[in-house]
């Protein structure tokens, strides 16, 4: 299945790249690891067997060299742990590209796959899906954290996909709509 987030990054997109390369390769299983066991318990209270998105053996996490774009550097990386069956290994690029002269963007584009033993109902696919999606938050966010030098919640951002709609009636910063567009007097 092909998973897709982003984050910001507070600083300027060269010495994100060098960070986030280091993070990675130094940290990068333990911020796997700790980005799975972030909701574990949310997971299995909402039905998934713990053991099954508990992993017995650590991660191992692939680093290879960095590709660039004209506007971008990509990082390729891939996981996969053991005893765990409903944690899926995955295959991704983590994508750095300015965001203007002082932020970064650092985007992961990926597929995870289960091995055979993976989900087997369809609630449990669902949820193993919203716990894979969850894991990779976590991850994104933590590693640009780590590259930061801050704290998760400085880079959080959230996708325009997960807000609802704005009401073209609010305010903007230009001020209200005319009347007879719906904005009010």
């Amino acid at each position: 299945m092909f998973v897709h987030d982003f984050v910001t990054l507070p600083m300027p997109v060269l010495p994100a790249v060098k960070a986030v390369t280091t993070v990675l390769r130094t940290r990068g299983a333990q911020l796997v690891q700790d980005a799975w066991m972030a909701d574990a318990a949310v997971w299995a209270a909402a039905g998934l067997p713990v053991d099954a998105v508990t992993p017995i053996a650590p991660f191992v996490v692939s680093v290879d060299p960095l590709r660039h774009r004209e506007n971008a550097t990509v990082i390729h990386i891939t996981y996969a742990t053991t005893g765990a069956r409903l944690i899926p290994s995955l295959d991704a690029d983590i994508e750095l590209a300015a965001r203007g002269p002082d932020q970064s963007d650092l985007q992961l584009l990926g597929i995870y796959s289960y091995d055979e033993a993976g989900p087997g109902t369809a609630a449990e696919r669902s949820l193993s899906h919203r716990a894979t999606v969850a894991a990779i938050r976590h991850l994104l966010e933590s590693l640009a954290a780590a590259a930061a030098g801050a704290t998760p919640e400085s880079t959080r951002h959230h996708s325009p996909a997960l807000t609802s709609p704005r009401d073209p009636r609010q305010t903007s910063r230009v001020g209200r709509l005319p009347a007879d567009m719906g904005g009010g007097p």
